[in-house]
């Protein structure tokens, strides 16, 4: 089992009941990442005929995510087993 299925059923709002859809949620929503990323990659290769473009493009996203991973505060326990 995937350790992101397995922090999904810890997750006090999902658990063990609805498992099976946030997973399903979770992967589709994964699958399209893995299919758009490349298709757009290849989309600004071929308008550009260089994949330089396609590069910087993938170094923004990467370093917008990290900033707004840095932005996240945890502020409550949303596991099961909060103590």
């Amino acid at each position: 089992m995937p350790l992101s299925t397995l922090i999904l059923m810890e997750h006090k709002d999902i658990g063990p009941q609805k498992i099976g859809t946030a997973a399903g949620m979770f992967f589709a929503s994964a699958e399209i990442g893995g299919f758009s990323g490349p298709f757009i990659i290849g989309f600004i290769r071929d308008l550009t005929n260089s994949h330089q473009i396609g590069f910087i493009f993938s170094a923004i996203l990467c370093l917008t995510g990290i900033f707004f991973a840095f932005k996240l505060n945890e502020t409550e326990d949303y596991t099961i087993n909060n103590k």
